[in-house]
């Protein structure tokens, strides 16, 4: 039987990833709330995402994309990476426009936003080849993610990607399209916040090689 949603809050999400061992400094959770009050005032003007989706934001959202650092031993936060370069895409100017108004209300300097479609993007000189590491969300089956992204990774980059349900064909039609590919799956399952794991909710990894 499925449990009832419950809608968390930033002090809930904290407490689940430290129970995991996953902890952040106090100045990225004020950073992260500060980004959802943005996100809040924002989406009464631009209409980025449902009102019910706001009030699930933490539990949906937030605790997926924070516990992907942590399940992947990643550390590309601005305090343990100050020297790296992130790049938020997407393909609809409104949305691009309200990413850059959260970027500079931040104060984030080593984020751009690139406005576009990344199969052309990754044709272009300057983005050929240029990523060694892509986050995305289910935009996309995995095969239909690896083409897009093909002109932009390096080879041997990594896309790691939050998605949900029975992915047993979407493996099979990714491996006959790249046999080398290698990945890797993990289910978000966090006792305090069955949602995810009840609805089959994963961090999948792609690893290609040049090999």
């Amino acid at each position: 039987m499925e449990t009832e949603e419950t809608l968390l809050k930033a002090s809930d999400v904290r407490v689940i990833l430290e129970t995991q061992g996953c902890s952040f400094a106090s100045e990225v959770w004020e950073k992260l709330e500060n980004w959802i009050e943005i996100l809040e005032g924002l989406n009464r003007r631009v209409n980025l995402v449902s009102r019910k989706e706001i009030q699930r934001i933490w539990g949906r959202h937030v605790l997926p994309s924070v516990s992907l650092l942590h399940f992947r031993n990643l550390h590309i936060g601005v305090e343990c990476r100050p020297d790296l370069k992130m790049f938020l895409l997407d393909s609809r100017r409104r949305k691009c426009d309200a990413l850059e108004e959260m970027v500079k209300s931040l104060g984030l300097k080593n984020v751009e936003v690139l406005c576009g479609r990344g199969e052309e993007l990754g044709k272009t000189r300057k983005w050929n080849q240029r990523f060694p590491v892509i986050f995305a969300r289910a935009v996309a089956s995995l095969e239909q993610l690896e083409i897009w992204t093909r002109e932009m990774r390096m080879t041997d980059a990594e896309i790691h990607v939050f998605k949900g349900g029975d992915l047993k064909q979407e493996f099979q039609a990714l491996h006959q399209n790249q046999p080398r590919v290698r990945w890797s799956q993990t289910l978000l399952d966090f006792e305090e916040f069955p949602f995810l794991s009840e609805n089959q909710k994963y961090i999948i990894t792609l690893n290609f090689t040049s090999n």
